[in-house]
């Protein structure tokens, strides 16, 4: 983990307000590929004074209420005995009860089955301060724009009745993609709580560790460095990628290399990116089609007029 000392040290410090009893959001910004979620499960391994529950959000599992919360807690009673269980959900309605079954892996296989009504919501409350009373709670969503609505109802509602409650909510977040209905997110996100982190491309410093990292070199030549950094703008994911490609093709971190850097595709990300594309709307795969053939840095106008779209 390279070039992220501030950001690790600011999620350090909101996790000491919450160790001083002070319910806390943090939430970890940026774009595609930029390392949220490498940084935040770095984090959380570090983070051994909490109780650490986490998940990942999933497109495609976004229509199914409370499949989130189903995800991040269902191992944990799991693994309880069955006296421990009984404590931890004592007086649970019978909608929380089956949103945790162990056996209940898709939320009885039908989308919305699960209603978010108050007494849900207050016996999943109730859950989260038993837990936290035991030890420091730290709930770790991933890709939270992708959260089921209910979920997300009550990670909002969660943070805002925790009060002095130790428990901390880490999410990561693609800019510019926020999970519906937008006026939960933003409850949730309250600056009054939430700290928010955005994270941006590594800087030739950290370029320089990481390709130190993965070529095993001591000292790469430094405009070798400063080539990787200018192919991929810092992009932690474009950096990998390049770096891992290179290797393999037997080029060194020398300055004879240097401009062999320039001839990579990054055919690595080729199957990651088209996953993405194809995940994508229409009008974003168009635009990528647009790129490819008309190339980089083209303007707005002509690149329009390819999709079919107005220039806005």
């Amino acid at each position: 983990m390279v070039g992220r000392d501030d950001e690790l040290a600011a999620l350090d410090a909101v996790a000491e307000e919450v160790l001083s009893e002070r319910t806390r959001v943090v939430l970890l910004d940026g774009h595609a590929g930029i390392g949220k979620s490498a940084l935040l499960h770095f984090w959380l391994d570090r983070a051994r004074q909490f109780r650490v529950l986490r998940v990942r959000c999933r497109q495609l599992e976004r229509d199914f209420a409370f499949g989130t919360v189903h995800r991040l807690l269902q191992p944990l009673m799991a693994a309880a005995s069955d006296s421990d269980r009984r404590s931890l959900l004592e007086g649970a309605g019978d909608t929380v009860l089956r949103i945790l079954d162990p056996g209940n892996s898709r939320n009885d296989g039908e989308p919305g089955g699960f209603s978010d009504a108050t007494e849900t919501l207050l016996s999943l409350d109730n859950l989260a301060f038993r837990l936290s009373r035991r030890q420091p709670l730290l709930l770790a969503i991933d890709d939270l724009q992708w959260i089921d609505p209910p979920s997300l109802r009550w990670l909002a509602r969660l943070v805002h009745r925790a009060d002095a409650h130790p428990i901390l909510v880490a999410a990561t977040t693609r800019t510019g993609e926020k999970p519906a209905p937008g006026h939960l997110f933003n409850d949730l996100v309250h600056p009054s709580t939430c700290r928010s982190v955005v994270l941006e491309p590594l800087g030739v410093h950290s370029v320089e560790k990481l390709v130190s990292a993965v070529f095993s070199a001591d000292r790469p030549d430094p405009s070798f460095c400063a080539a990787c950094h200018t192919a991929t703008d810092g992009h932690p994911l474009f950096l990998r990628a390049l770096l891992c490609d290179a290797r393999r093709s037997g080029v060194q971190p020398t300055r004879d290399d240097r401009e062999k850097i320039r001839t990579f595709g990054l055919h690595t990300l080729s199957r990651e990116i088209g996953h993405r594309l194809g995940h994508g709307s229409e009008d974003m795969a168009a635009l990528a089609r647009g790129l490819a053939i008309l190339g980089d840095h083209k303007p707005p106008a002509l690149l329009a007029a390819y999709c079919g779209k107005g220039e806005p």
